[in-house]
């Protein structure tokens, strides 16, 4: 009798935690935030697609970290995913390698500064649409000589715009600095060699030509 009663109480004793668990409410999970994008191409003027540039998603001034990113393939295209919703400015970072390399921010659209760059809304669920077109460019081609009139065939030369800062050096006498945004320059030379001369001039770049420029040490 005394096992019976035992073993109807823990029958009883299952039965009400069995009917617990079925009462209880399912764990609850973290929301899940869903995600947009930033889509688009970048070309030039003449509708050229312009690849391997940084595009960056960025919602302040300040680089404080990591900013989300893509890098445009060879039509230009680009994609920068899981983006949370909110405002963004949309900036597209251009290098030039040389024997020192030298970069140059252009925000969309078409600004040079966070100030001037347009906010673009990211939606969940969506994509938003950036093209970008480039700034019209040129090239300086870049002579020096002594006071004498000899040239040199060693030397550096930094280009300085308002746009742009482009270095590179050369040992054949010639150098060419491709790709800079259009207008006008302060173009600084330095021989190679000890001991080393400098010239310095301004230069303009004109839209899709090559400009000549001729400096001379000392001057």
């Amino acid at each position: 009798m005394i096992l019976l009663r035992r073993l109807l109480v823990s029958v009883a004793a299952a039965s009400v935690a069995a009917a617990g668990l079925a009462a209880a409410p399912a764990q609850a999970h973290a929301p899940i935030t869903a995600t947009g994008s930033i889509s688009g191409t970048l070309t030039t003027p003449a509708g050229a697609p312009v690849a391997d540039v940084i595009v960056e998603a960025r919602q302040t001034s300040e680089v404080t970290g990591f900013s989300p990113f893509a890098v445009t393939g060879a039509a230009g295209e680009y994609t920068i995913a899981d983006l949370a919703p909110g405002r963004y400015k949309v900036a597209f970072t251009f290098r030039q390698s040389g024997q020192m390399e030298t970069e140059f921010t252009q925000w969309a659209h078409r600004a040079t500064e966070w100030s001037a760059a347009a906010w673009v809304q990211v939606k969940a669920g969506a994509t938003t649409t950036v093209d970008e077109v480039t700034f019209p460019t040129g090239s300086l081609s870049v002579r020096v000589s002594d006071s004498s009139g000899a040239p040199i065939s060693g030397f550096c030369a930094d280009a300085v715009g308002d746009r742009y800062a482009a270095t590179d050096c050369t040992t054949t006498g010639t150098l060419t600095l491709a790709d800079l945004p259009v207008g006008q320059y302060v173009l600084w030379a330095k021989t190679s060699g000890e001991p080393s001369a400098t010239a310095i001039d301004l230069a303009m770049v004109d839209e899709g030509s090559v400009t000549a420029v001729a400096l001379t040490t000392g001057t």
